[in-house]
């Protein structure tokens, strides 16, 4: 590329494909990105220019209908569009196996392409069902509530346990900032908190490059930096609703899917504070409970993991050892599996089983991290220091900050932080602290520190 990626502007990141320095081709796909006044009115235009078709399906909910459904379906109808509105009736809405089977129901087998109107479910839903049925599909944001937009998997909860599935982007993105700044202030808030979990998931995927050497790029990287910036300058602009703030915020959440495009995972987005997440949703789900949005739960995550990092890191190097798992140790974290993931428990044994009890190449590992740890501490503090305190950050905006802000108790800190590595098969600082035998003692220091708050 002739152009520097790291200065485009959000509209100018689209259709790109080109060869990075990190060895990898990235390719953005999604070809349209529109933010701004009005921007509702552009879809019929943005429909024209990509040659979608004319026979569209519109999934909504109740509140995102009437937020910028109602409206759309007016102004499509009135030009011609030939469209089918799916909407669910329910106030909370998952995306799940009943919600998929509605919209299998409502899509007509001839339908030329899918708009979502929504945000963080309604955009799930949406992006699997565009990929099953290989239509594109249009994102029309509601609210600033989540940096899916722009991704390319769907996060969908199946046997009642969240797993991220292959999808597709979208083929545009639409941001009315007249109506994103009316979200409501939780959807803003929830925006925020799934921004400030980056500095945590990028020092993830550093600390597995590392250890792991898994890829890594560092524009990838850079480009994420440069969205929880963008988040950090709007947080006293979004107290007030300011357009321009609200703006802001959403660019930085489409920069995050952006980066998940580039990257071909979520990789660069999520790490421990997401599984963390997904850990609490899963067992509210299974207790039957109302789960605070991703976003919220994401950021109070977020100070947790944040705390097993500082805990670690003031451990000196030289008393890192290796620690594979006894029988008695392994009989103790299947009981715990048995005990905290219900009906989905041996699903989780015999997936997890040889990551837990089995690595030939953890002194190697081991010996390597002692060797790059001053290093590693330095860079990951850098992104540290990017939101020193993100606790105070939430609470200025209004979100929870502590666990028991969300109804999360001791418990459920102390078992999200042991066993939310379990929730998904991918290299966190919560793998490296069982790898290093002191997971459960400062999953248990930490649980204790915050049940006192």
């Amino acid at each position: 590329m002739k152009t520097d990626l790291l200065n485009l502007g959000i509209s100018e990141l689209t259709g790109i494909k080109y060869r990075c320095k990190c060895g990898r081709c990235h390719e953005i796909q999604t070809k349209k990105i529109l933010l701004g006044s009005g921007a509702l009115h552009k879809v019929y235009d943005i429909i024209r220019e990509l040659d979608m078709g004319n026979k569209t399906l519109i999934i909504a909910d109740i509140n995102t209908l009437k937020a910028a459904g109602e409206e759309l379906e007016r102004d499509l109808t009135s030009k011609g569009i030939a469209l089918k509105m799916c909407i669910f009736e329910d106030n909370e809405v998952h995306a799940d196996e009943k919600a998929l089977g509605k919209v299998l129901i409502d899509i007509d087998p001839d339908v030329e392409f899918i708009i979502a109107v929504g945000s963080g479910t309604i955009n799930d839903i949406a992006r699997f069902i565009s990929f099953k049925f290989r239509k594109p599909y249009i994102a029309v944001a509601t609210a600033p509530s989540m940096d899916g937009y722009a991704s390319s998997v769907s996060p969908l909860i199946v046997n009642g346990f969240k797993k991220t599935f292959s999808a597709t982007f979208p083929i545009a993105i639409i941001g009315d900032t007249d109506i994103l700044s009316e979200a409501p202030h939780e959807l803003i808030a929830a925006g925020v908190g799934d921004m400030l979990g980056k500095v945590t998931a990028l020092a993830d995927w550093k600390l597995s490059s590392m250890i792991n050497d898994e890829y890594y790029c560092p524009d990838i990287s850079k480009l994420v930096i440069r969205a929880v910036k963008r988040c950090i300058e709007s947080v006293d602009g979004l107290v007030k609703r300011n357009r321009q703030a609200v703006q802001s915020l959403t660019e930085g959440l489409i920069l995050s899917g952006i980066a998940m495009q580039m990257a071909g995972n979520s990789r660069p987005a999520s790490g421990a504070e997401h599984h963390v997440s997904h850990y609490w949703e899963m067992r509210h789900l299974m207790e039957g409970r109302k789960s605070p949005l991703h976003g919220i739960k994401v950021g109070v995550a977020t100070t947790l993991v944040l705390l097993m990092y500082n805990k670690i890191f003031k451990m000196d190097k030289s008393s890192l050892e290796g620690h594979i798992k006894t029988d008695e140790e392994y009989t103790a974290w299947k009981e715990d599996v048995l005990k905290n993931f219900g009906v989905l428990a041996e699903d989780v044994i015999a997936s997890h089983t040889s990551s837990v009890t089995e690595d030939v190449m953890l002194p190697q590992k081991i010996e390597k991290l002692k060797k790059s740890w001053d290093n590693l501490i330095t860079e990951i503090r850098e992104l540290f220091d990017l939101i020193p305190d993100v606790g105070g950050l939430l609470r200025k905006i209004g979100a929870p900050g502590v666990p028991g802000d969300i109804g999360v108790d001791f418990s459920l800190v102390w078992s999200g932080l042991r066993l939310a590595k379990e929730v998904r098969e991918r290299y966190t600082v919560l793998q490296l602290a069982d790898q290093i035998g002191v997971l459960n003692k400062y999953a248990h220091e930490i649980a204790e520190e915050y049940s006192q708050t």
